[in-house]
């Protein structure tokens, strides 16, 4: 039989001037990472795929008030 794996994983953003309930924004801290980069993303990114997907994200988060990043990343045997 076939084998398959599968992995999907997330990561957020924000631009702390935003404006958000206060529910929201503490649960965007609590799964977020600080200080979140283009850098940061992409090796986050490239470590969650083993090295299969490395550049998803090509231009600075500078301007970026909010993002959300899924990745899924599937082989199959």
């Amino acid at each position: 039989p076939n084998e398959i794996d599968v992995l999907g994983v997330d990561i957020h953003h924000y631009d702390s001037s935003v404006k958000m309930k206060e529910e929201i924004k503490t649960l965007l801290q609590q799964v977020m990472m600080s200080n979140a980069s283009t850098l940061k993303v992409n090796k986050w990114v490239s470590d969650m795929t083993p090295g299969n997907v490395q550049n998803i994200l090509t231009s600075s988060l500078e301007d970026v008030k909010l993002s959300f990043v899924s990745v899924v990343y599937m082989e199959a045997k």
